[in-house]
């Protein structure tokens, strides 16, 4: 299996990008996961899923968290604990 074609792989390599605080490389990496994995790819990386089933409607519920994990400079598991303490 290619890192192209394996899930955990692409979302280690999207939370390293956000972690290191990223955009251009985040959304790299977004952009080259196949779309039917695009979900399984977020949740891996922390982020919420939705229920959206086209690619596209997941990417662009994908992107706002990754552009926040990215200005925090974490993944989307820390980016649920920023938003579990702001409470």
């Amino acid at each position: 299996m290619t890192v192209q074609n394996d899930p955990q792989a692409l979302a280690e390599q999207l939370a390293a990008a956000t972690r290191s605080g990223s955009l251009s490389a985040a959304y790299s990496v977004l952009q080259a996961v196949p779309g039917p994995m695009l979900k399984e790819v977020g949740l891996r990386s922390g982020f919420a899923a939705d229920t959206a089933k086209k690619p596209r409607d997941v990417m662009a519920f994908l992107l706002p968290q990754v552009a926040e994990a990215t200005r925090h400079g974490t993944d989307g598991h820390g980016l649920r604990k920023i938003a579990k303490a702001a409470r």
